[in-house]
C-alpha cells in the first residue's frame, strides 16, 4: 500500500529555491529549504535535495579554502626557488665543480619538498569532502573517498574513525531504505519493527519517528478501508458511505481516486435505496426518507461537480428528490392544519413546511400565495395582540379577498374583530366617519360567512350607533330595524320591557321622527348581552386565542369580552373559565 503525501513541486518556494540554488546563495537557498522540508516532512526528493545543497555549498567552501592552500604552497616554493637562486649565485664563487653538485641537491630537496606539501593539501581536501559527504547524509560516497584515502596513507589522523562512522551510517541508511520497501509494500508490522530498531540505534535519524506515527495512522485507515470495502461489495452502501467518509475526514491524500470514487457511488446508490423504498402519500417516515436521500445526493454534488456522466444521473435524482420533497412538505403542511387550521401551532408547522418546499421550487405561485397567507396569517395574529389593527387589516384583507374560508374561517373572523375594533377605537378618538366605515366593512365580511348572523347584528348596531352620531339618524333607524330582524329570526326572547321599547321606538319612526327613534333604538339594541340565553363554558388552551374561540361558537369577541369583564381581550391565559354567549 502506498503512502501517498502532498507534493512540494507546485509549491512557489520550490521555485525560489531553485533560483537561488543555480545563483549559489547557498546560505538564502538552504534557510529556505529548511521551511520547506517542514512543511512536507515525508518527500524523500526533498531530503536529499537538501543533502545535496549541503555537499555543493561544502565543496564550494573547500574549493575556496583549497585556493588560499594553493596560493601559500605556490608563495613557499617561490621563497624556496629564490633561495636556491641565491645558493647558486653564491657557489658560483666557490667553483664550478662544487657548485654544481650542491645546486643539484637543492633542487632534489625543493621538489620533494613541494611534492610532499601538494600531497598533504589534497588529502586534506579529500578528507574534508569525505566529510561533508557524511554529514550530509551520502555515506556511500563518503565512504569510498576515505577508503581512497587509506590506500595512499593508511595512518591519516582519524581516519579510522570517520570509515566506521560512514559505515554505520550506510546500515542506518540500508535498514531505513528496507523500512520504507516495507511500507510500500503495505507490511506495516515489519516495517514498524525495522523503524523501531532504527531509533533504538540513532535517536532522531531522519523522520523515522515521524514514520512511525503515519504508520499507526496507515494501520488505521487501513482497518476502515477493508471495512469500507467490504460493505461496498455487499451493496450496504449507507455504511459504505459513513466508512468512506471517515477516512476521508482522517487522510485526504489516502487513496483518494479509489475513495473518492467509492464514495461517490455510494452515495448515489443509497440515495437510490432510499428513494426506492419511498412510497409516496406516506407522511413522516416517507419525509425523513427523503430528505435522507436528498442529503446523499447534495453529498454526491459536493464531492464532483463536474463529473459529465455523473451529472445526468444526479440531476434526475435531484429533480425526482425535489418533486417528492415538495409533495410531502406540502401533504405536511395540509395535514397540519386541515383538522385544526385556526391553531397557531399548527399553522407555525404549516409555515415551516411551505417554506421548505418553497426553498426547492422557488417559482411555483401557489406554494408561494399558500406561504405568503400562512405567514400573513401569523403576522396578524400578532399584531392582533399588539393591538396594531391597521396591520392585521393590511394583512388579512388580501387573505380574504382570495381565500374567504382560510384557516377554517378563523381569517375572516380576525380581519371582523380587526375592523370592531379599529372602529370602536375610531370613536373614541371621535374619528366617527373612520368608525363608519371600518363598521361597514366588518358588516361586510360578517355576511361572507353562511353562519355570521351574530357577527353581522354586532356590526349593524355599532354602524348605527356611529352614524347617528353624525346625525344620519334615518339610515340608522334601518340599521337597527335589520338588526332587529336577525334577533327574531334568532327566537330570542329579551322579555316584554324590551319589546315595549322597541315598539315604541318603532312608532317614532313610523311618525318619521328619525332622532327620537333612533335614540329609543340605541338604548333597546345596545345593550347586547341581555339577548344570549345560551351560555358554554370553555377552557382555555395553551394555543387559544379569542378570535378563535369566538369563531368556534360562532359568536364575538366583543360579547365574550362584555360577558366575562375581560379588561384585556388580548390577554386570556391557560385553564381559565371563559362563558361564552351564543345565539341558538
Amino acid at each position: 500500500m502506498t503512502d501517498h503525501a502532498n507534493t512540494f513541486e507546485q509549491d512557489p518556494n520550490w521555485l525560489n529555491i531553485q533560483v537561488e540554488f543555480q545563483k549559489g546563495n547557498w546560505a538564502t537557498a538552504h534557510n529556505m529549504l529548511e521551511d520547506l522540508v517542514k512543511k512536507y516532512p515525508l518527500q524523500r526528493e526533498l531530503r536529499e535535495f537538501q543533502k545535496e545543497m549541503k555537499v555543493r555549498a561544502r565543496i564550494d567552501e573547500d574549493e575556496v579554502q583549497d585556493i588560499q592552500d594553493e596560493r601559500r604552497s605556490r608563495t613557499r616554493r617561490i621563497v624556496v626557488r629564490t633561495f636556491v637562486g641565491i645558493a647558486i649565485i653564491g657557489l658560483l664563487f666557490y667553483g664550478a665543480y662544487s657548485l654544481s653538485g650542491f645546486i643539484q641537491g637543492l633542487i632534489d630537496n625543493a621538489r620533494g619538498l613541494a611534492a610532499q606539501e601538494l600531497e598533504t593539501i589534497t588529502l586534506a581536501s579529500r578528507f574534508r569532502d569525505a566529510q561533508n559527504l557524511l554529514q550530509s547524509g551520502r555515506a556511500e560516497e563518503a565512504l569510498e573517498l576515505f577508503n581512497q584515502i587509506a590506500l595512499e596513507d593508511p595512518d591519516y589522523p582519524n581516519l579510522d574513525v570517520f570509515r566506521q562512522e560512514a559505515s554505520t551510517a550506510i546500515a542506518l541508511d540500508n535498514e531505513y531504505d528496507e523500512a520504507i520497501a516495507e511500507i510500500d509494500s503495505g507490511n506495516f508490522d515489519t516495517a514498524l519493527a525495522l523503524l523501531n530498531d532504527l531509533n533504538d540505534k540513532s535517536p532522531g535519524y531522519r523522520d523515522v519517528l515521524l514514520r512511525i506515527e503515519r504508520i499507526g495512522q496507515l494501520q488505521t485507515l487501513s482497518d476502515w478501508y477493508a471495512q469500507a470495502n467490504e460493505a461496498f461489495d455487499e451493496r450496504r452502501w449507507e455504511d459504505a458511505a459513513s466508512n468512506f467518509e471517515q477516512i476521508r475526514l482522517t487522510d485526504i491524500t489516502y487513496r483518494t481516486d479509489e475513495i473518492e470514487e467509492k464514495l461517490f457511488s455510494s452515495y448515489i446508490n443509497a440515495a437510490q435505496g432510499v428513494l426506492n423504498q419511498v412510497e409516496i402519500g406516506g407522511l413522516e417516515d416517507n419525509l425523513a426518507g427523503l430528505e435522507t436521500a436528498s442529503g446523499y445526493f447534495e453529498k454526491a454534488l459536493a464531492l464532483r461537480p463536474q463529473d459529465p456522466t455523473a451529472l445526468e444521473t444526479r440531476e434526475q435524482i435531484r429533480e425526482t428528490v425535489r418533486n417528492e420533497l415538495v409533495e410531502n412538505y406540502v401533504a405536511a403542511a395540509i395535514s397540519a392544519i386541515t383538522d385544526q387550521e385556526d391553531s397557531l401551532a399548527a399553522l407555525n408547522i404549516a409555515e415551516f413546511y411551505f417554506g421548505k418546499a418553497l426553498r426547492l421550487k422557488p417559482q411555483d405561485s401557489d406554494l408561494q400565495q399558500q406561504f405568503d397567507f400562512v405567514n400573513k396569517f401569523l403576522n396578524a395574529q400578532d399584531n392582533f395582540l399588539g393591538s396594531n389593527w391597521s396591520a392585521v387589516i393590511t394583512d388579512l384583507e388580501v387573505v380574504f379577498t382570495e381565500e374567504p374560508d382560510f384557516a377554517n374561517g378563523a381569517a375572516r373572523q380576525t380581519l371582523y374583530d380587526a375592523y370592531i375594533q379599529r372602529g370602536n377605537l375610531a370613536l373614541t378618538l371621535g374619528e366617527y366617519e373612520n368608525a363608519i366605515a371600518d363598521f361597514r366593512r366588518a358588516a361586510e365580511v360578517a355576511r361572507s360567512s353562511p353562519e355570521g348572523s351574530l357577527l353581522v347584528y354586532e356590526a349593524q348596531i355599532n354602524l348605527a350607533y356611529s352614524l347617528g352620531l353624525l346625525r344620519g339618524y334615518e339610515e340608522s333607524v334601518v340599521l337597527y330595524q335589520e338588526a332587529l330582524t336577525l334577533l327574531e329570526e334568532s327566537d330570542q326572547n329579551p322579555g316584554a320591557e324590551f319589546w315595549e321599547a322597541v315598539a315604541g321606538a318603532q312608532a317614532l319612526a313610523d311618525d318619521g321622527n328619525y332622532q327620537a327613534a333612533y335614540i329609543q333604538f340605541r338604548e333597546a339594541l345596545n345593550r347586547g348581552d341581555q339577548f344570549y340565553n345560551n351560555f358554554i363554558v370553555h377552557i382555555v388552551r395553551e394555543d387559544d386565542y379569542l378570535s378563535q374561540i369566538a369563531l368556534l361558537y360562532g359568536t364575538t369577541v366583543q360579547a365574550i369580552v362584555r360577558l366575562n369583564d375581560i379588561t384585556d381581550p388580548n390577554r386570556i391565559f391557560e385553564g381559565q373559565e371563559l362563558f361564552i354567549p351564543t345565539l341558538p
